[in-house]
């Protein structure tokens, strides 16, 4: 394909591809996408080409491995510098677009179904999970909670409001009711709603988000009561912390952008279907993710690796082959011992 789009391909070549396609039906959505992806600023080619292939090499590597163990051993494997050198002064900037898609072809055509646990706890709620789980509130609102997540309501809800407390993540499908407001609580800001559809991400000690999906959502900032933020579909507000200190305030930085889907997916919630997504995201922000999806304490050795920077997509993949992935793209030691995981 790569070679057909960039012109190279010869007529055995083109016919020998529409046996293929023929064969791998498919494809053809693979190859229809590439047929109206953008063209890519030379700047980017490079370290995006590395990551798509690192991902899409390794998954063909591993895809029967059941060995679960981590290994700081990387000989065995090309090197990524040799590999991409190759691959564009084949195939040029059009290979990249192909192998990205490639890499995230397997993920996304994959059975997108995720296990929810039902609960019964009625019109009171105190509720930690340890995975993923649904609940229906009293007022009919459906609530996905989010691995080490907790959501709380008392007697009083859907009686003239309708109030949660969360901590950890959460997406919420409300229903309807202009007389009786849905307001979720959390550390940072208050959300009121009518009726809509939101993911909340308030993790302790990780950037404060919410991402709207459908409808309008109202939101007061704890430390800033006066002020109100409005938020349209398809936008997030994300929150971070500035400083913290016993003797002074802490200070946010708050800033709205528009949520970008990968593949038709979004990033934000993105759990729901048991995928991780991470894209430009630095490696401590992604520690606390493998955190919560593997039941791992992670810790660094070094503090430059906490910033280094990964573009991926996975499903399905357990955490040794996710690490052998980061690896490959940005190189990094590590060791899995007893469920601590320790990168240097």
């Amino acid at each position: 394909m790569a070679r057909k789009f960039s012109g190279e391909a010869s007529s055995e070549e083109l016919a020998e591809l529409q046996v293929l396609l023929s064969a791998h039906p498919d494809f053809n959505r693979l190859q229809n996408a590439l047929s109206e992806f953008p063209k890519w600023d030379n700047d980017v080619v490079d370290n995006i080409t590395d990551q798509a292939y690192a991902s899409q090499y390794v998954k063909m590597m591993y895809a029967d491995e059941k060995d679960t163990s981590a290994t700081l051993s990387m000989d065995h494997l090309p090197k990524r510098k040799e590999v991409t050198t190759l691959l564009l002064w084949r195939i040029g900037a059009v290979a990249a677009s192909l192998f990205i898609i490639l890499s995230l072809v397997h993920i996304f055509s994959s059975n997108n179904k995720t296990t929810i646990l039902a609960d019964s706890d009625g019109v009171s709620n105190n509720k930690k999970t340890d995975t993923r789980s649904n609940l229906t509130l009293p007022d009919g609102t459906i609530v996905y909670l989010n691995t080490n997540s907790h959501l709380e309501y008392d007697d009083r809800f859907n009686k003239k409001e309708r109030n949660v407390t969360l901590t950890g993540e959460a997406f919420f499908e409300v229903t309807h009711n202009p007389e009786k407001p849905f307001i979720v609580h959390t550390d940072k800001a208050a959300i009121k709603v009518l009726g809509t559809k939101f993911n909340v991400k308030s993790y302790d000690n990780e950037s404060w988000e919410t991402t709207l999906l459908e409808g309008k959502i109202e939101m007061n900032l704890n430390e800033r009561p006066k002020e109100k933020l409005q938020l349209q579909p398809s936008q997030k507000v994300s929150i971070t912390d500035l400083q913290t200190s016993d003797q002074q305030k802490e200070e946010y930085k708050v800033s709205i952008t528009k949520i970008k889907p990968l593949n038709n997916d979004v990033v934000e919630t993105a759990w729901m279907a048991d995928k991780l997504i991470f894209v430009d995201k630095p490696m401590e922000e992604i520690a606390k993710e493998l955190e919560r999806r593997f039941g791992v304490s992670v810790v660094f050795l070094s503090g430059k690796t906490k910033q280094y920077k990964y573009t991926g997509a996975f499903q399905n993949d357990n955490l040794t082959q996710i690490l052998k992935i980061l690896d490959m793209t940005q190189p990094i030691q590590y060791e899995l011992k007893d469920n601590v995981l320790m990168i240097q």
